[in-house]
């Protein structure tokens, strides 16, 4: 018996140790645990679990789990460790479930580093998803690749990704991102209404689905699109209407800067911005970019041209890191307006943004965008058919098992199918000749809009030469000559920026382009608007191009002689204009209680020369006043595009 311990000692040694062959699984159920409340601590038991199967080769066949789950906990807490995971668990198997969420996750880690890398590795994701038939993976793929192409600059293939991910998936959350994506394609390439109907989807389904989080994003973004299509009001109206977490975004507060800036509030615009790019939470490089835009186009209008170049400068380094023409192309005008004293740098900004706003807003991009859209519209009218077609099918096959004894039956029911055909038939070839309708007239639009943009273009060019000749002269009187012919350039310029934003593209807003072209004058030459006020009766009118081209440069003309000459030694003044129709004549007037046009000596000849000129183009008559400060009456006869 003394030799009991010792044998049992032994027979302890010479047995297998099973205690590490229970830790895996229980180290495993511990960390599964953990998953959805503590993700630290499971990350520390999934660790733990990594150690002990990787030195007992029993446990092998459970590593795949233990770095599939170490990938995706550290991909949410945005470690890079989980590209690492990714690579160990890829090198055991390839091909296994939840390969492709595997593929998806590198591709995400190295976008920004390696375009080219994130590139085949989302190809590679979606070869492996569609082997394994993971719908739910290959949509999530091409939805990520779609945002890949975004930030390029490549609409055409973000715009097919994205609708391609709708494809393989049903998911609400899924298809509500892919739907917000297609909002920004077209948003970024300025076909602002289609952005507004998928932003306005992709809500749709966040609020039928309890979405709260994600339909408050989607709701600043469709206040971003509001916003740039004029409509200010219902945009702080969405904006008022989220929870406070989003209010306080870096993405409403840029929202909120560009409606105050609209508004002629350059103040409470920087205000908006320094606390959106305070924001500890800002998760977008892309938002970050276009805050320090706009904080430079602010700083330039409270003339701190040092601050508003180094926000323009750190927009560019955001823009080329992400490989975003949108940015790059946005602080390369800025940097281009910032810099005039230094004319070469200024006009190799300006051709750089051209050359890069060129290629963002052609018309072949816009076209094979809206072709790709087409063509899912097509894909899906297919798909509904064909649901159509089965559901009539399995009804006939019902019937026909029921009355097959009843050949008069049979033979109704096989002519009301027949006569179902013949109408789908029909309704088909309708939707085809739509179709293509609709093709040609967005076709022309395009076109139509393409012009109007090449045009703004030439206009900023021709613009921004007259302001670099200015820093070249030294008298007064060529620089007031430049200030001049730069307000005039800029008043035609207003009505094209106009055409190109408008639904309409064959009338202008008279109301809406007078409030642009005053803004312009007031800023021009630095009018105090507390001291000279300005009076407006214009009809709520519309008027043809080859109309308001002249009537904008009179207004050009009359406001800017007023602004300059009639209020000399006098600290308080008011301009009233008038714009109205009556019967088939267009009544306009410019008056101002300032100091008349007898003591004005001769400045601003030209001016009237040319307003003198405009007048007979327009078959017009011209009246003034100028005893009791200065009368312009003009009357011509034309009618307005509507009544707005």
């Amino acid at each position: 018996m003394k030799y009991l311990p010792v044998i049992i000692v032994f027979i302890g040694l010479c047995l297998p140790n099973t205690s590490k062959a229970q830790d895996v699984p229980v180290l495993m159920e511990e960390a599964m645990d953990w998953l959805h409340s503590d993700l630290d601590s499971s990350i520390s038991y999934w660790q733990r679990a990594q150690q002990v199967a990787e030195s007992n080769a029993e446990w092998r066949d459970s590593l795949y789990p233990i770095y599939y789950y170490l990938c995706q906990l550290h991909y949410f807490k945005k470690d890079s460790a989980s590209t690492q995971y990714a690579d160990k668990a890829l090198k055991i198997c390839a091909d296994c479930t939840g390969a492709t969420d595997l593929f998806k996750i590198k591709a995400e880690a190295v976008e920004f580093e390696d375009i080219a890398l994130a590139d085949s590795l989302f190809k590679r994701g979606i070869e492996v998803g569609l082997i394994l038939q993971d719908s739910g993976g290959v949509a999530a793929c091409h939805s990520q690749y779609g945002d890949l192409h975004f930030r390029s600059g490549d609409f055409v293939n973000a715009l097919n990704s994205k609708l391609v991910s709708l494809d393989y998936t049903s998911a609400p959350l899924a298809r509500a991102n892919s739907l917000a994506g297609i909002a920004s394609v077209f948003l970024e390439i300025g076909l602002l209404d289609r952005a507004e109907e998928f932003s306005r989807s992709s809500i749709e389904i966040c609020q039928s689905h309890g979405f709260s989080c994600s339909r408050d994003i989607r709701t600043v973004v469709l206040a971003m699109i509001l916003t740039q299509q004029g409509a200010e009001g219902e945009a702080q109206v969405l904006l008022e209407s989220v929870d406070q977490n989003a209010k306080n975004s870096a993405l409403t507060q840029l929202v909120s800067a560009r409606i105050a800036r609209n508004r002629g509030n350059t103040e409470y615009a920087l205000q908006h911005l320094l606390k959106g790019l305070a924001d500890e939470t800002i998760s977008s490089l892309y938002y970050e970019g276009n805050i320090h835009l706009e904080l430079a186009q602010c700083y330039k209008e409270l003339n701190d041209y040092p601050l508003a170049t180094r926000h323009a400068q750190r927009g560019l380094e955001i823009g080329r890191s992400l490989h975003s023409l949108n940015l790059v192309s946005k602080a390369l005008y800025a940097l281009s307006d910032l810099s005039m004293e230094d004319s070469r740098r200024s006009l190799s900004y300006l051709q750089e943004a051209n050359t890069i706003s060129d290629s963002l807003n052609s018309v072949a991009i816009r076209s094979e965008i809206l072709a790709s859209e087409r063509e899912y519209d097509r894909r899906e009218k297919q798909m509904q058919i064909n649901l159509l077609s089965v559901s009539n099918e399995l009804k006939v096959e019902e019937i026909k098992k029921r009355n097959i004894l009843i050949a008069l039956t049979v033979g109704g029911l096989l002519g009301l199918s027949f006569l179902l055909f013949l109408i789908l038939n029909k309704n088909r070839r309708i939707s085809d000749q739509h179709e293509v309708i609709s093709k040609n007239v967005k076709e022309k639009e395009l076109l139509l809009r393409e012009i109007h943009h090449r045009v703004k273009n030439n206009l900023q060019v021709i613009s921004s030469l007259l302001r670099l000749q200015r820093n070249d002269l030294d008298k007064k009187s060529p620089d007031q000559i430049l200030l001049e012919s730069q307000s005039r350039v800029d008043a035609m310029s207003i009505i094209h920026q106009n055409l190109y934003t408008e639904h309409e593209l064959e009338n202008i807003s008279i109301p809406e382009y007078l409030a642009q072209l005053v803004q312009n004058l007031f800023n021009t030459y630095n009018i105090d608007s507390q001291k000279i006020s300005l009076v407006k009766n214009i009809d709520p009118i519309s008027l043809p191009l080859d109309l308001v081209v002249p009537v904008g440069l009179i207004l050009n003309e009359l406001l800017s002689n007023a602004l300059k000459y009639a209020f000399v030694g006098q600290e308080m003044g008011k301009i009233e204009v008038s714009f109205r129709q009556v019967e088939d004549q267009l009544e306009l007037s410019v008056i101002d209680d300032g100091i008349g046009l007898d003591q004005q000596n001769s400045q601003g000849q030209f001016g009237m020369t040319l307003v003198e000129a405009l007048v007979e183009k327009l078959e017009g008559e011209l009246k003034i006043n100028g005893l009791n400060g200065s009368e312009f009456r003009i009357s011509f006869p034309g009618k307005s595009g509507g009544i707005l």
